[in-house]
């Protein structure tokens, strides 16, 4: 018998890694582009920054995937979780010394994004390794609630915390990054793809010696290049009608929602907020998402997700042009927790069809190549927002945004393919 989800030690233990690293994301999110532009006044130079982090994410994503499914999963996952941690210290004894200028926010944020870029395939493919096909719609409901939760708590804080002091977020990023590396550890994640399987069986428990059983030399001698499984990779993406519209639909989305953040703090402080109250606004994203992740599931079985793909950015885009109204600093934290609120179904949707519809063997290889085709033209997002923010204002940012959101929804209602999507597509 499978025992449930909530007596898996193996994946409580990845979710409270995860949990740490996107509390540690979320204060860096919100302290670098304040730190910014306080030190320099610019706001495309924060929104450089950002853009840096994603484009060097998006960089190494299809590699990333390719090695995850190669190689050892956990050493990948307990590495990549290590240099973050190394990076996130360099970072702060820079500050320590007052030599973290520009120069040294673009090097860390180029290090952290190829830190994410390897962590994200790892525990998508770690989580299908220890939870049962059954229960993997619970396990991507509870993974949303994790990331939200981080949102509400790391603006927060990192709000409080870079009103504190300089120095303050950045140690707090250190030590979360480092509870994560622990809780990895304490995962003792499968090593091969072949024990995948066992999680089906109920036997997710499978001791350490057996995941440390080293592979076989004549399947490792087997394996193509690089270059032609990405090419497997890719085929087998673009003959499955409706995902390869999904995966457009989320380029357009990350486009536009790159743009929201330094938008946003750039429009509150225009109307006066501080620090403290920005990172109160922004906990709105992660309150709205925290209540939309608890209903996901619910939702993710009575909606489907070509529908969900069209009436997300609908409601994304109407939030953000609510936003933008020049009312009070502290205004904009309901239609951004309105926001937050619809995307999580989405995002449940995406993850349970994506571990439904693709084969073991190329989990890595596909969800890398869906990341990177949804964030291809996400380090424009922070760019184009600072651009935006610095020469109209964050306000018309925001309405810029929305109005990219609202057209993603129209193109996809125009879809029919995209419409009847389904996990059974």
């Amino acid at each position: 018998m499978i025992p449930p989800l909530r007596r898996n030690a193996r994946f409580q233990f990845l979710w409270a890694g995860s949990a740490c690293t996107t509390l540690g994301t979320e204060i860096n999110r919100i302290a670098l582009p304040l730190t910014l532009l306080a030190l320099t006044g610019s706001a495309a130079r924060a929104g450089l920054v950002a853009a840096v982090l994603t484009a060097s994410m998006l960089l190494a994503q299809m590699p990333a995937g390719i090695w995850v499914d190669r190689h050892d999963r956990r050493r990948i996952l307990l590495i990549a979780q290590a240099v973050q941690v190394l990076n996130a210290v360099a970072l702060l004894a820079g500050l320590v010394a007052g030599y973290a200028g520009l120069p040294g926010f673009l090097v860390f944020a180029a290090v952290d994004g190829l830190c994410q870029a390897f962590l994200g395939p790892a525990r998508q493919v770690s989580i299908r390794a220890v939870v049962p096909s059954s229960q993997l719609r619970g396990a991507f409901a509870q993974e949303e609630a994790r990331s939200h939760a981080g949102r509400v708590a790391g603006p927060a804080i990192g709000g409080v915390l870079t009103g504190v002091g300089l120095l303050a977020p950045y140690l707090a990023m250190a030590v979360s990054v480092a509870a994560a590396w622990v809780f990895a550890m304490l995962a003792k994640v499968p090593r091969r793809p072949e024990e995948d399987e066992e999680a089906d069986t109920g036997s997710a428990s499978a001791t350490d010696e057996e995941a440390d059983t080293p592979e076989d030399g004549a399947t490792r001698t087997s394996r193509p290049g690089m270059l032609a499984e990405t090419r497997d990779a890719l085929r087998w993406l673009l003959a499955r009608r409706g995902l390869r519209e999904m995966t457009l639909v989320l380029m357009a989305m990350n486009l536009c929602g790159g743009a929201v953040t330094l938008s946003l703090i750039v429009h509150i402080r225009s109307l006066g907020g501080t620090a403290t109250l920005t990172g109160f606004v922004l906990t709105g994203i992660g309150i709205g998402g925290l209540l939309g992740a608890l209903v996901s599931g619910w939702v993710t079985g009575k909606v489907a997700i070509g529908r969900l793909a069209v009436g997300v950015p609908a409601v994304l885009g109407l939030c953000l042009i609510l936003a933008a109204l020049p009312w009070t600093p502290w205004w904009p934290f309901f239609p951004i927790l309105a926001f937050s609120l619809v995307t999580p179904a989405l995002n449940v949707a995406a993850g349970a069809v994506i571990s439904q519809l693709v084969p073991a063997g190329m989990l890595g290889r596909i969800g890398a190549l869906l990341g990177m085709a949804s964030m291809a033209l996400s380090p424009l997002g922070p760019l184009i927002g600072g651009l935006l923010a610095g020469r109209l204002g964050g306000g018309w940012a925001l309405v810029v945004a929305g109005a990219g959101f609202l057209l993603t929804a129209l193109a996809g209602a125009l879809s029919p393919t995209l419409r009847r999507f389904t996990a059974s597509s």
